[in-house]
């Protein structure tokens, strides 16, 4: 929990400072915040109602 934080985190400074997402960075951001979400639902990876989020 406290990597993916970390990670948005940096995706944030990202943005603020006006920079260009790279695809790496996009996929980083995607990840983190599909298991945030997940972990704030209550839900394990694997239990995704939509199907596979990553």
């Amino acid at each position: 929990m406290f990597a993916r934080t970390v990670q948005l985190l940096y995706i944030q400074a990202l943005l603020a400072g006006h920079h260009p997402l790279s695809d790496a960075d996009r996929a980083l951001m995607t990840t983190a915040l599909a298991d945030l979400v997940s972990l704030s639902a209550g839900l394990e990876g694997d239990q995704l109602p939509f199907g596979d989020a990553r």
